[in-house]
């Protein structure tokens, strides 16, 4: 399902003279919003005085479920510059705050991750025995500029554009089956290890995206920022286990890969979560 969010980032230290649009009073049955007059509905309204952790316990926690049972997901924001979607996607300074309560839904939803990785890893060990499962995390960070794609992790001066392909999706899920997977096979993936190494990538990505004065920032993002992380989960069943039913397979987004052995089979399981900051939505300044 999609699920839209709004956030009503408080009016700027300049003065604003009106409020453009507000939350609709508590006794408003649902989510909505007032913009002239008029009442706009979804599914998460967050006002002004929201905190980064009400943003990420109403949009990031079901992404971070939702990937560990094997399916994919996207998180992306979207709005004109000054609005507030790398604050909210990263924190103040791009995520550079040492204060965590001030971190952004990528840093919570990453350190999440690294949580449950940590404690599935400790339930494994304890029930089924050392080194019967295992997760590893990857990540690439790409940027979409004038329809073109590069990647932002690349070290060279004149960064050649990525070719993109888009292959029929191996899902067992008869609901995603027929969504095509489109990606960049020449991205730069790294493996990562800790959320520090992960801020570290993406500071060193954002330092590669293309920015324009306009009239809202003299450093507005001009392109579209995809930093995708890739979650395999591989664990070993024993050749006398019963197998899989039908309904655990259809969780599955890939198709599980398995390497017979004497007396156990190695089994993998891929999911993607793709978290996007879009370009400011306003024209940039010529001059």
């Amino acid at each position: 399902p999609i699920r839209v969010a709004v956030r009503i980032r408080p009016q700027s230290r300049k003065g604003e003279s009106k409020a453009c649009l507000y939350r609709a009073p508590s006794e408003t049955p649902g989510e909505a919003v007032v913009v002239d007059s008029k009442m706009v509905r979804f599914e998460r309204v967050f006002g002004p005085k929201s905190s980064q952790q009400d943003v990420y316990f109403g949009c990031g926690v079901g992404l971070v479920d939702s990937l560990f049972q094997g399916y994919n997901a996207c998180l992306f924001a979207y709005g004109q510059t000054g609005s507030g979607k790398t604050h909210s996607m990263l924190g103040p300074d791009g995520g550079n705050k040492s204060n965590k309560t001030l971190n952004g839904l990528i840093p919570q939803i990453t350190s999440e991750i690294f949580r449950r990785i940590f404690a599935q890893k400790v339930d494994a060990d304890r029930l089924l025995g050392a080194n019967m499962s295992s997760f590893e995390l990857r990540a690439s960070y790409i940027e979409v500029y004038n329809g073109l794609t590069y990647d932002l992790l690349s070290r060279e001066q004149k960064r050649k554009p990525l070719q993109l392909r888009q292959e029929q999706s191996s899902n067992t899920s008869a609901i995603s089956a027929s969504i095509p997977h489109v990606h960049a096979p020449d991205a730069i993936t790294i493996r990562v290890d800790t959320l520090k190494q992960l801020m570290s990538i993406i500071r060193r990505g954002s330092q590669n995206r293309q920015t324009q004065k306009t009239g809202m920032n003299l450093h507005s993002s001009r392109s579209h920022a995809i930093l995708t992380l890739t979650l395999e989960h591989r664990w070993r069943m024993t050749n006398a286990s019963p197998s899989k039913t039908t309904s655990e397979k259809a969780k599955q987004v890939e198709a599980e890969k398995s390497e017979n052995q004497d007396d156990y089979t190695v089994v993998s399981r891929l999911s993607r979560l793709l978290m996007c900051d879009l370009a400011g939505s306003e024209s940039y300044d010529h001059r």
